[in-house]
């Protein structure tokens, strides 16, 4: 969709994909995972939306500079640094 000649949208693109994962993670821990309460503070949350928009903003405006394939790889890559952080 990137390269569609005047799609100019990447950064809303990145803003609603967060929005999907914000409403689709609320409506999981509600009604299947069955959660009440928060494990980190309200004041954390701010800064994790902040961080997640921008990454996903900027992974999608640098779609413009390389192809589909290339951004699925790098976007799989980031789970290997997560892994080894946990555990650790």
């Amino acid at each position: 969709i990137m390269s569609v000649p005047g799609f100019h949208f990447g950064v809303m693109l990145g803003y609603l994909e967060v929005l999907g994962v914000t409403v689709c993670s609320y409506l999981e821990r509600k009604f299947i995972a069955r959660e009440r309460k928060r494990v980190a503070p309200l004041s954390a949350y701010p800064l994790l939306t902040f961080c997640l928009m921008s990454s996903s903003s900027l992974s999608n405006l640098a779609l413009n500079y390389i192809n589909f394939p290339t951004k699925v790889v790098f976007r799989s890559c980031k789970l290997i640094p997560t892994m080894i952080v946990r555990n650790v």
